[in-house]
């Protein structure tokens, strides 16, 4: 008694919070537990739209899994032009896999690697002696140009002169000795580094180098593909293949997405078999607004070939699932009276729900705003 006043006093409570005015929900006796009364109020305030469920003729259909992949020719490998030591284009760091990236843009960086000396070392250390010894006979040039102007004997011109051999040989100096202490560090890198750009649009699918990384000339370093035209792969049992319907178009949908399938259309292409041929794919084209990258995987709806079947159907809006993932719809057994049943869907294709079981054909059903009917039958309207 005491449940069944709370039940009751939370009902009231949730149907006077969002009508901001009394209660708009009536309950049905113990042996109704899923039927939910409402006012005409209350149904104009919840916007419900209801219809009957239909029975149409419904292809058969496989569900298998796919993978995206970009079309054949949209993609382009960068190689390394020579030998190097693989640098990242920023210091941001190298750009990795899903990185969108236009025609010309700096990817990568390569410092080439250059011939071995085998006097490396002493040669560089030679010239930094060298250029050590022009710095101090050019500083003391400059004293001395300095001194006879200061007494008389000589004129600015040659003190500017002085000093101009002074930064030069002091330049020299310090070029030489970072050449030796970069051929200490690294013998066989070179000064500079070349930017690698994209060959063009799109997004960089492989990333097969990492920062600081030696290659060899021709390895490959990433590869860039276009979006525009992706396509979706399928591998099918060998025996299933010649079941699909290859003329009619394929639905799918991203692995987990509960948002509408999209339609892709058959490649005309003979499917290749598979090596040990037990299986083989078929290609279907992804429309552009399709918001898939290349390697997701999907999940593919394929009609087969034969004649249709008569089936329930209703639209996916009509399906709602409760927490413990059962699927319902809401029919409407009396005016402003509304019974929850249970359904089993078979299949979706495009924006209508194939059931296995079901509420019978004709059955009116609600269509629009079965999830606000679900909440506010629980008392868990906000």
């Amino acid at each position: 008694m005491r449940r069944t006043s709370c039940t009751l006093a939370l009902t009231l409570w949730a149907g006077s919070a969002w009508a901001g005015g009394p209660a708009a929900i009536t309950r049905g006796s113990t042996s109704q537990l899923n039927r939910v009364e409402l006012t005409p109020e209350a149904v104009k305030r919840l916007e419900l739209t209801v219809g009957p469920v239909t029975r149409a003729p419904v292809a058969r259909a496989i569900k298998v899994g796919g993978v995206v992949m970009p079309r054949p020719g949209t993609s382009a490998l960068l190689r390394a032009p020579m030998a190097g030591t693989v640098e990242a284009p920023t210091s941001a760091g190298l750009l990795l896999p899903g990185t969108t990236v236009r025609a010309g843009q700096t990817v990568l960086r390569l410092r080439p690697l250059v011939a071995p000396n085998m006097n490396l070392l002493a040669e560089t250390e030679r010239d930094r002696a060298q250029a050590a010894a022009r710095k101090d006979t050019a500083e003391k040039a400059a004293a001395r140009a300095r001194r006879l102007l200061e007494e008389g004997a000589g004129d600015q011109a040659a003190v500017e002169l002085a000093a101009q051999n002074l930064a030069v040989a002091d330049a020299e100096l310090r070029a030489a000795q970072e050449r030796l202490q970069r051929a200490k560090r690294d013998p066989l890198g070179a000064d500079v580094s070349l930017p690698l750009r994209a060959p063009r649009d799109g997004v960089i699918l492989t990333l097969t180098a990492a920062e600081a990384q030696t290659v060899d000339q021709g390895a490959p370093l990433l590869e860039v593909v276009s979006t525009d035209a992706l396509w979706v792969r399928v591998p099918l049992y060998v025996g299933r293949v010649e079941r699909v319907d290859h003329t009619r178009p394929a639905e799918v949908r991203a692995l987990g997405s509960s948002g509408p399938a999209v339609e892709a259309t058959p490649v005309k292409a003979t499917p290749v078999p598979s090596p040990d041929g037990t299986s083989a794919d078929l290609f279907y084209t992804l429309p552009a607004q399709a918001n898939l990258q290349p390697g997701a995987r999907v999940m593919v709806q394929l009609a087969e070939v034969g004649a249709e079947t008569p089936a329930l159907v209703v639209p996916t809006s009509a399906v709602f699932r409760d927490p413990q993932g059962a699927a319902w719809v809401y029919a409407v057994v009396d005016e402003n009276v509304f019974e929850r049943r249970a359904i089993e869907v078979r299949t979706v294709i495009g924006e209508q729900a194939v059931l296995a079981a079901g509420p019978d054909a004709g059955t009116k059903i609600v269509l629009v705003g079965a999830m606000e009917l679900y909440a506010t039958e629980f008392g868990n309207w906000k």
